[in-house]
């Protein structure tokens, strides 16, 4: 949990208020009616959890997880119960990533699933794990995408960032004002408020891992005056 991010009760509130509806306190939060309005924004909330995982690679839904195996088809729900979709598969035994293809390409390879070896193929149609071969105890790392976990009590928060919480609120404005008789534009300017701030999620949490991943400088500091650096080097260890 970020230092400021809203928690389950706070973003219910903050569509509620956008709403003009009666905002829910924690002592009735638990047991509001699943037809109120309370009820609805809480189930919706958790709908724009599931829209925004599919919009972004966000930096902390990114995680991994190993395993070993010698079959041919793995069952990924053993061992990665909250997986979303793959970054990417390592053979750790043999040093290799291995290529991402489509499950038919393996059918036609293989049809009759008889040869065996060092796998350098796979597809996923979760939660089977499918190789081009059958390995012989080898060991796999999967950097993969979490779904976020289900937002249920007062004080939850969304795994997605800090910055996804009005990104959250927003979604949900627009949803309810895309549906209400009153509304004279039909939540067209809502949908233009939640698209600004999805796009200022994205960005921000681009900037992030651009920060992680930022080149540095090998040469102690005081080398960093003698050394001649590219024109675009800020000489601080960023291009």
């Amino acid at each position: 949990m970020a230092k400021g991010q809203l928690t389950y009760l706070q973003l219910t509130n903050r569509v509620l208020q956008r709403l003009g509806r009666p905002q829910l306190t924690s002592a009735n939060f638990a047991g509001v009616a699943s037809d109120s309005w309370g009820g609805l924004t809480k189930d919706a909330l958790n709908d724009a959890q599931r829209c925004l995982y599919a919009e972004h690679d966000w930096s902390t839904l990114k995680t991994s997880g190993t395993f070993t195996t010698s079959s041919r088809t793995y069952d990924l729900s053993a061992s990665f119960s909250d997986f979303g979709r793959e970054l990417d598969l390592a053979d750790t035994t043999n040093n290799k990533v291995l290529d991402p293809v489509d499950q038919q390409d393996i059918d036609r390879e293989d049809p009759g699933q008889l040869n065996s070896g060092d796998p350098w193929r796979y597809s996923i149609n979760y939660p089977d794990l499918f190789f081009n071969r059958t390995p012989t105890a080898v060991a796999f790392r999967l950097r993969y995408l979490k779904r976020p976990a289900t937002l249920s009590v007062e004080g939850s928060t969304t795994d997605l960032p800090e910055q996804c919480d009005l990104v959250l609120v927003h979604w949900v404005v627009w949803q309810f004002e895309s549906t209400r008789e009153d509304a004279d534009d039909h939540g067209k300017a809502a949908w233009m408020v939640y698209l600004r701030e999805l796009d200022m999620a994205k960005r921000q949490d681009t900037r992030r891992m651009d920060r992680i991943y930022a080149p540095r400088s090998a040469f102690p500091s005081r080398l960093r005056a003698v050394v001649p650096y590219p024109s675009t080097y800020d000489r601080e260890g960023n291009w």
